[in-house]
Parts: C-alpha cells; sequence; structure tokens
C-alpha cells in the first residue's frame, strides 16, 4: 500500500510533536532542578541569599502572583572562597543543610555555585580515573 501525501504530512506532524514535547520536558526540568538554585547579590556583587525551589513555592502558596524576592529568601548561603579545600567545601555545604553553596573570590564576589552533585560527580570521576590508572599502569 502507497503512501499518500496524507499519510506523509501526519508524519511529519506526529514527529514534529514529539520533538517540541521532548523539547518542553527537558526545558523544564532544567527550570525547575537547575535554575532555582538561584543566588542573590546586594550591591557590591556579593551572595546575600540563595532562592530554592522549596522557597519559592512556599511563597508561592502563601502570597500567590504577588509575592517578591524577598518573600522566598530567608536563607543565606555557606561562602567557600575559591581556593578552600575540597573537604572543608563539602563539610559546609553539607552542615548548611542547602543545595548549594555561594563559592566568591578574596572579595567576597559570588565566582561559581557548588552543589552537592557537583561534589559527587567530581568524586565519581576521580575514582573512576585513579582505578583506570592503577588498573592499567598509567597517571592521570
Amino acid at each position: 500500500m502507497p503512501l499518500t501525501a496524507f499519510d506523509i504530512a501526519m508524519s511529519k506532524v506526529w514527529a514534529n510533536s514529539l520533538v517540541l514535547l521532548v523539547g518542553v520536558a527537558h526545558s523544564l526540568n532544567f527550570v525547575v532542578i537547575k535554575l532555582l538554585e538561584v543566588p542573590v547579590f546586594n550591591d557590591q556583587g556579593q551572595c546575600v541569599a540563595m532562592v530554592t525551589q522549596a522557597h519559592l513555592f512556599k511563597a508561592l502558596r502563601e502570597k500567590g502572583n504577588h509575592c517578591l524576592v524577598s518573600d522566598m529568601i530567608d536563607l543565606i548561603p555557606p561562602q567557600i572562597e575559591a581556593d578552600a579545600p575540597l573537604l572543608e567545601a563539602w563539610e559546609k555545604l553539607r552542615n548548611s543543610k542547602l543545595p548549594a553553596a555561594a563559592i566568591v573570590d578574596a572579595n567576597g564576589r559570588l565566582s561559581s555555585c557548588l552543589t552537592m552533585t557537583n561534589l559527587s560527580e567530581f568524586i565519581i570521576t576521580r575514582t573512576a580515573l585513579h582505578d583506570f590508572s592503577r588498573h592499567h599502569g598509567t597517571t592521570t
């Protein structure tokens, strides 16, 4: 049975719909998971608070569409200097019970954010590379 023009057109509609659906799902996942750990800065560029997903949803529940950023922040993220030892960074982040910490320069200005996921991925990668080099007699 040969394909008709309608069959070809419908297959394109379905394919484009699937691409859009996957794109929207990934975008929403990125926004909800990644972007809702947002640092808040003062005039000097110092990280003074962190907006988290939980605080955003709480503020929206309590105040609706009229909530302000100040309604979402009551947590000060741990400040970790960029040259701090990894163990110190891990301990500060773990003790804060926040999803992210602020990596700051010598002036206290944000240079990056660090999450437990970042630390876990680094440790897993480092361990895997160490195991590989030990088994294969190479250096990493």
